[in-house]
């Protein structure tokens, strides 16, 4: 999709998107060389995919909300080209201007896209089952929101971002991380964070929780030691059935109004939130069953 702006990927089913080719994508957003804007990816359920759920490549102003991604190698990448990046692809244009009045892209003509401000936004996405590589992973791109997204059983980090320098300004809240290999939250440089509070981390091997510039941290060493993670915990999310891809809240889950308004009025599944005290962190908002009762029938009447 080279050039393109403005369209809309939603409700759509794709899955075993399999011939042995590890760059197989579920939906590319493929500005490689060229710039994308304004795209929507909603409300799909991708799986089996040999490369990457959901690929954004030199994507501007674009949302990726609502989606179910499970059992591929990748769930989630957002990645800007520079001169150097993706050499071997047969051309040496990395990055175009774009959008109506040349805002998006290579606005400078340096032919690098690189650390450049996205402006987009992931958020309550569920994502599980990551065979490979990260949920959610950000190549010099700049600028991403993630919000309320629910990252579990992953075979690598949760999160990934690549570069201190070309990863600024990035925002990750009220996100669900459990269940990884290689940390909930995996960077070169705290100075990429601009926000990062109230997300429930879930660490079954104890304490690498943080993975920054090849040192560890828990998550209270990292609030104490950044200040940041504010309003984060750590704890089990109790996911009704994980095991059979049941990722709701139950009754008594810590995520339960524990998170922060990131603008979201509805989660993955359309129920208004908040639905009690507060909001809740992750893609499902917990929706309490309210039983109904019937009248009793006395003498068949």
């Amino acid at each position: 999709m080279h050039k393109t702006h403005d369209s809309i990927f939603e409700g759509n089913y794709i899955h075993h998107i399999e011939n042995g080719n590890s760059y197989e994508t579920g939906i590319d957003l493929d500005g490689f060389g060229t710039v994308v804007w304004r795209h929507i990816l909603k409300s799909n359920h991708i799986h089996d995919v040999d490369y990457v759920a959901i690929s954004l490549e030199n994507t501007f102003d674009s949302i990726v909300e609502n989606n179910i991604i499970h059992d591929s190698r990748a769930g989630i990448i957002d990645i800007n080209y520079g001169g150097e990046v993706g050499e071997g692809w047969g051309t040496d244009q990395r990055c175009e201007v774009g959008g109506e009045i040349n805002q998006y892209g290579d606005t400078d003509g340096d032919n690098d896209c690189r650390g450049d401000l996205t402006g987009n936004i992931i958020r309550q996405n569920l994502i599980h089952n990551i065979n490979v590589k990260e949920g959610i992973a950000l190549y010099w791109a700049g600028g991403v929101r993630l919000l309320g997204n629910t990252i579990s059983m992953i075979n690598a980090a949760g999160i990934y971002l690549n570069s201190a320098e070309y990863c600024p300004l990035i925002e990750i809240q009220d996100n669900i991380i459990s269940d990884f290999s290689r940390g909930a939250i995996n960077i070169q440089s705290v100075n990429s964070l601009e926000k990062d509070s109230n997300n429930l981390i879930n660490n079954p091997q104890g304490d690498q929780d943080y993975y920054i510039a090849d040192t560890w941290y828990s998550l209270s060493e990292y609030q104490n030691t950044t200040g940041k993670g504010k309003g984060s915990i750590k704890a089990n999310p109790l996911f009704v059935d994980p095991s059979n891809n049941d990722f709701r809240l139950q009754s008594y889950s810590p995520a339960i109004d524990a998170g922060i308004d990131v603008g979201l009025n509805a989660d993955i599944e359309g129920n208004p939130r908040p639905q009690g005290l507060g909001y809740d962190i992750g893609a499902r908002e917990y929706v309490e069953l309210i039983p109904v009762y019937l009248p009793t029938v006395l003498n068949g009447k």
